[in-house]
């Protein structure tokens, strides 16, 4: 199985225009009967026209060179704005302050009339991490980012690996 995951990865990965990817789900039902979903990150600024047609483009080759039957969820992502940029790097040390093993991903924000910012990002957690220890973590990364910056309103999704 963990070929597979590689197999699917490095494949999604290798084109241009994908960003990175997250949140592979592998569903095996027997030989020859597998299916698998990911999302895939996209520039924001690419028409979606295009963007689909690569995320097609994949799910064909996946199917013919692995015979995985792939549904891909594209992630538009932002890309080349600096106040983002800063917060995502202090998303990251944040959570790797918190604990070395975690990793985020999907990390946007979105700005309020108001002025405030809607952070939303996703943490990876393995399955040690039980319903308080996912409680402290939310709660310290909330709060440290927003001393950071005292408009974040941070909305947190755990994954597990």
């Amino acid at each position: 199985m963990r070929n597979c995951i590689k197999n699917i990865t490095s494949l999604v990965e290798s084109y241009s225009g994908v960003l990175g990817s997250h949140d592979l789900i592998v569903h095996n039902y027997g030989p020859h009967h597998s299916m698998a979903t990911i999302h895939v990150e996209v520039c924001k600024d690419v028409d979606v026209i295009v963007s689909h047609e690569l995320v097609d483009k994949i799910e064909r080759e996946v199917a013919r060179k692995l015979d995985i039957f792939l549904v891909i969820h594209m992630d538009p992502t932002e890309t080349g704005n600096q106040e983002l940029l800063e917060i995502q790097e202090r998303v990251v040390k944040t959570i790797q302050d918190f604990d070395q093993k975690l990793r985020s991903h999907d990390i946007r924000m979105v700005k309020k009339e108001d002025g405030r910012i809607d952070l939303y990002f996703d943490v990876v957690v393995n399955f040690e991490y039980g319903g308080e220890r996912i409680n402290d973590l939310k709660a310290e990364v909330g709060e440290k980012l927003q001393q950071y910056d005292g408009r974040l309103d941070c909305i947190i999704t755990i994954d597990r690996t």
